[in-house]
């Protein structure tokens, strides 16, 4: 399962994600925790993993914050390095093009990060990070939310289609997906945002199996106290899929108000 929580170094903005923006005290408090740090750290968030300044642009976004002005730091300058974004693979692209779209940010680097992500689809359709066998559902999923907004281009276009068949035939029995040999709620959460965000209707016959939709697979691992557990194997409540459970259920909700989970402008 891919990591996904933002601003590690800071504070993480997944709620502010999924209320969209609506607690504006919270999304004072992350402000400013995050202008701190970057106050204290000479604008450095991470020096290795520039999924943080990505990430962090998203959340000052949804929050109504300019990511290019955080007390006079420029966090959108950060995805113009190019050779630091890709060092992490393809899930450095990834997240630079959600955060660049989450606000309509202007960039000249679209089509280089659109390309580096398009290259390295593996032969059946979708992606994993390591570029060779078969596709892990998470990472096939976060490529598809960063490239749903360019299917008027048909090599993308074509990318997403094999993607989408793939999703559907790693699909468990049960509705729901696994990685890595372990069935778990994070990346069931993963493909529910990614249908979302390609305008997939979460009951779609091709994500139904055996009766079961994804959402209904992803409630199996709800808790009593609402959280939800990474795997039931496990059996105990992880934070991190019960953010990304959360981020899942607001995607269908903004998915009903026709607004997509990570675009804000």
């Amino acid at each position: 399962m891919i990591m996904t929580v933002f601003a590690a170094n800071t504070v993480s903005g997944w709620e502010i994600v999924t209320d969209r923006g609506q607690n504006k005290a919270e999304n004072k408090a992350y402000y400013s925790t995050v202008a701190d740090t970057l106050k204290k750290n000479d604008g450095v968030l991470d020096k290795r993993k520039y999924t943080e300044y990505s990430k962090t642009i998203i959340a000052l976004t949804a929050a109504g914050y300019d990511p290019a002005n955080v007390k006079g730091y420029n966090l959108l300058n950060r995805l113009t390095e190019k050779e630091m974004v890709v060092k992490q693979g393809i899930n450095g692209p990834i997240w630079a093009l959600i955060a660049l779209d989450s606000g309509s940010y202007p960039s000249d680097l679209r089509d280089y990060y659109i390309s580096y992500i398009l290259e390295r689809e593996l032969s059946a359709g979708g992606w994993n990070m390591e570029g060779k066998g078969t596709a892990d559902p998470d990472v096939t999923a976060m490529a598809l939310q960063a490239l749903s907004g360019y299917q008027d281009r048909a090599n993308v276009k074509a990318a997403v289609e094999r993607a989408v068949s793939e999703l559907s035939r790693l699909q468990d029995s049960d509705g729901g997906y696994s990685s890595w040999g372990t069935p778990n709620a994070e990346s069931a959460s993963q493909v529910v945002i990614a249908l979302t965000c390609l305008d997939i209707d979460i009951n779609d016959k091709r994500f139904v199996k055996n009766g079961k939709t994804i959402i209904n697979n992803l409630e199996t691992y709800r808790l009593s106290d609402g959280t939800y557990m990474h795997s039931k194997a496990n059996g105990t409540s992880d934070s991190l899929a019960t953010e990304q459970a959360g981020m899942a259920f607001a995607a269908v909700a903004r998915q009903k108000e026709g607004k997509k989970l990570y675009k804000f402008r």
